[in-house]
């Protein structure tokens, strides 16, 4: 589907960030109505007309603040920690070709993961429960200014939004900045130009693991496996792998900012030597910058020894040889669109001409770098320049 924002076709950023304080309105195109955007509207054309001042308004000030919740639904429901490990010396008698009773929990064990009086040796861990919160918070603010006079409309917006993640003391994050300032103006009888401004900035941040990597660690980990010690110090987990560490930015963090910027310009003139022959168009220029930087960071985990009474450290997370690693990459992307049309619109008696001709040219170029570097020898100078002196250290890439 094609998104057509004030007039220009594919805008970069489109509708998906769009702030709704500022929609005036929406419409659908499809069939023929839509055939002048060529093959690009085969799945039909979404218009979208943001808001404009309004001719001899006094000033209107508008402020909206919202909060939603947001929670985890349809999460399956595991085997406590007594109820697995009932199921798991059921298993080991049936599989046991004598049919002798080759338990891996005796009775007095099954009680202890029930009663909950040795957390240390017999846990009950949820851990869907310590890794994810019941609740994560989003708030949206918006201010905005309309109004007008005999010769200009103007319209300007303020905005912010804030979602919080999922998991309990985790790294991921969104935060959204937006502003957008649309001017219009009579210079005379026949001309009028409008400024059409907008720019958004979006801070995403996310663990170095991705969610189906942090999901599937949760539900494959063991309710009879720790997940924190009784003293706060994280477990191996299963195959050194810790969901509720691994969510936080202890491991590391991936931050994802994106930078956009759309400018329109638009004029109409009525020409004077023709009654209803007018000419209009506009030039709009989009930019979009994306960047990732991803910077995985060791941590230390441990396993209890009961033998000893002492917690042994185990390091995981990070590159290679448990040192830090850091990948980069940049994208850039840029869209000029001119566009310019001949306009003829008069009644002549009980007949109506309305016909136009246009020529419209799109120019779209795009950037991508990328960079990666390992063996970072501290985790406090997480720049590319600090990583790994060898030249299998790093690794550097682009595309135009």
């Amino acid at each position: 589907v094609l998104v057509v924002v004030d007039g220009v076709p594919g805008q970069i950023g489109g509708l998906s960030r769009l702030s709704p304080e500022d929609i005036e309105s929406i419409s659908i195109l499809k069939d023929a109505s839509a055939a002048i955007y060529g093959s690009r509207a085969a799945n039909g054309v979404i218009l979208v007309t943001t808001k404009r001042g309004r001719k001899n308004q006094a000033p209107s000030v508008l402020y909206n603040f919202d909060i939603g919740f947001s929670s985890p639904t349809r999460l399956p429901d595991m085997a406590d920690a007594a109820t697995f490990g009932t199921i798991r010396n059921e298993i080991a008698y049936y599989n046991n070709p004598d049919g002798g009773m080759n338990q891996i929990y005796s009775p007095q064990e099954i009680q202890l993961f029930t009663n909950g009086s040795d957390p240390l040796n017999y846990p009950n861990t949820n851990w869907a429960e310590q890794t994810l919160k019941d609740v994560s918070i989003q708030t949206r603010h918006n201010l905005n200014v309309r109004g007008g006079g005999e010769h200009i409309n103007y319209y300007f917006s303020l905005g912010s939004i804030s979602q919080d993640g999922l998991y309990k003391d985790g790294a991921t994050d969104y935060t959204q900045y937006h502003v957008r300032s649309n001017i219009d103006a009579q210079i005379s009888d026949r001309l009028k130009i409008g400024v059409s401004l907008s720019g958004r900035k979006e801070d995403r941040q996310f663990a170095t693991q991705s969610a189906g990597n942090l999901f599937r660690t949760i539900y494959r980990a063991y309710p009879t496996v720790v997940g924190m010690y009784p003293n706060g110090l994280p477990s191996t987990g299963i195959e050194n792998s810790n969901p509720i560490i691994m969510a936080q930015s202890m491991a590391g963090t991936d931050k994802q900012p994106t930078y956009v910027f759309n400018g329109i310009l638009t004029a109409s003139y009525d020409l004077p030597f023709l009654e209803g022959l007018s000419v209009d168009g506009f030039f709009s220029v989009d930019e979009f910058s994306k960047r990732r930087k991803l910077f995985s960071t060791p941590y230390t985990l441990y396993n209890y020894n009961g033998g000893t009474d002492t917690y042994d450290p185990v390091v995981a997370g990070g590159g290679p040889d448990q040192q830090a690693s850091l990948d980069e990459e940049h994208f850039n992307e840029s869209m000029k669109v001119a566009n310019i049309k001949l306009n003829f619109d008069r009644s002549f008696g009980g007949h109506n001409i309305d016909a136009f001709v246009g020529y419209e040219r799109s120019e779209t170029n795009s950037h991508t770098f990328g960079a990666s570097r390992i063996h970072y020898p501290t985790t406090q100078t997480p720049e590319l320049s600090q990583g790994g002196a060898a030249a299998t250290d790093s690794d550097n890439y682009g595309s135009s």
